[in-house]
């Protein structure tokens, strides 16, 4: 990333080229930064304390490229982000505190990397989710509780998760106490043959919900 931007850059956007890596100086001068976009590069690499000056940052898109990692800590001093893409890179598992702090995160999108497992922690400090986009990965895994601490408390929240590798749904997979609860959850072309009577009876607001081409052979009462 050219060193010599100036100080005043609110916007950054650097795509279809061949940098391979975010330095952990890269963008040290840039600290009014809000949008930066790097999609369709050759990023395999973003350095830890990359984004340590970037706390007015709003949106990042690293989608296209071939990161295998995110850096734990990469957001903590990013607290205002609203918006984060990193679709279509090689991701195949995500730092416990890569999303710590960060209240005011409205969408998230990692679809097609190789994501295997959604922890308990992942979203426990992502109040204000109403997005979360995670089609087309190998999850096989997501721990009791993963969605239970997002308040969702003025939109409902959507959450794409067709296309893994899931095989049994249970009571607490989709577990959320916020307001708003769960709009959209599509399940499709997963692997699931399982569902636990009452696995979405918290989702009060559920408008629409996709299990086509999965392995159930029935579908249990009071669903």
């Amino acid at each position: 990333i050219p060193n010599d931007l100036p100080s005043v850059t609110t916007y950054l956007k650097i795509s279809n080229t061949s940098i391979t890596k975010v330095r952990a100086t890269d963008l040290t001068a840039l600290k009014r930064l809000t949008r930066l976009l790097l999609p369709n590069n050759k990023i395999s690499t973003i350095e830890s304390g990359a984004f340590d000056d970037l706390h007015r940052l709003e949106y990042f898109d690293i989608s296209g490229n071939v990161l295998n990692a995110f850096p734990s800590g990469l957001f903590k001093n990013s607290p205002i982000l609203k918006e984060l893409n990193g679709a279509t890179n090689n991701i195949s598992s995500l730092p416990e505190d890569i999303l710590s702090g960060l209240t005011h995160l409205d969408t998230i999108d990692l679809n097609n990397n190789r994501i295997r497992k959604i922890s308990k922690t992942l979203f426990s400090n992502t109040k204000g989710l109403n997005q979360i986009v995670l089609n087309d990965n190998m999850i096989s895994t997501i721990d009791d509780g993963a969605f239970a601490k997002i308040e969702t408390l003025f939109f409902p929240l959507e959450i794409y998760l067709h296309n893994n590798q899931l095989t049994s749904i249970t009571n607490d997979t989709f577990k959320i106490s916020g307001i708003q609860g769960i709009q959209t959850l599509t399940l499709h072309d997963n692997k699931i043959s399982a569902i636990e009577s009452g696995s979405f009876i918290s989702a009060k607001h559920l408008d629409e919900l996709d299990l086509s081409n999965n392995q159930l052979s029935s579908v249990p009462a009071g669903l």
